[in-house]
């Protein structure tokens, strides 16, 4: 997959995690890249980028994840509502 996405995308997606992403947060974001994380892990990778991105940087990823067939493609508004109703 990682041949696939274009130079473009790949400099935006990992300028925009560089910049708003603890080093512990990449290094769960590396862990997710390699398929090894559990549903939980990946809600919690979510949460992360839910908290730490702008509503515009987080469209802008799924965005490029949706392209890639990497994502459900929902946006900040629909992800934060979820995340919302989720909580007990």
């Amino acid at each position: 997959m990682q041949d696939e996405i274009s130079a473009k995308d790949k400099a935006l997606v990992t300028s925009v995690l560089l910049k708003k992403l603890s080093p512990s947060d990449i290094s769960l974001f590396m862990k997710l890249a390699g398929g090894g994380m559990t549903v939980e892990e990946k809600r919690e990778a979510k949460k992360i980028l839910l908290n730490k991105l702008t509503e515009e940087e987080y469209n802008e990823l799924v965005a490029i994840a949706a392209k890639y067939g990497l994502s459900q493609g929902k946006s900040y508004a629909e992800s934060k509502k979820q995340d919302l109703s989720a909580r007990p």
